[in-house]
């Protein structure tokens, strides 16, 4: 999970996997035990209150040919 919600977060994935900005986590919060697998959701969770207070939908839905023909149909009716 905690992989998801970095990429959900935007900021880069070597940071959250152990790469060489993990360090960075640990000297910013004054945590040297600081670990992104063991203690990132609780972190984002408790940062970012207002980010998972809702469900987080899709920005794309994929739409079938007819569906999408219905929808026209109903734009020109307008």
């Amino acid at each position: 999970m905690s992989r998801s919600l970095g990429r959900r977060d935007g900021i880069g994935q070597q940071i959250f996997q152990g790469g060489e900005g993990a360090g960075v986590f640990q000297a910013l919060l004054r945590k040297p035990a600081f670990a992104w697998e063991r203690d990132g959701e609780e972190l984002l969770r408790r940062r970012k209150a207002k980010h998972f207070a809702h469900e987080l939908l899709p920005s794309v839905t994929p739409v079938g040919n007819r569906l999408a023909e219905l929808l026209r149909m109903q734009g020109k009716k307008r």
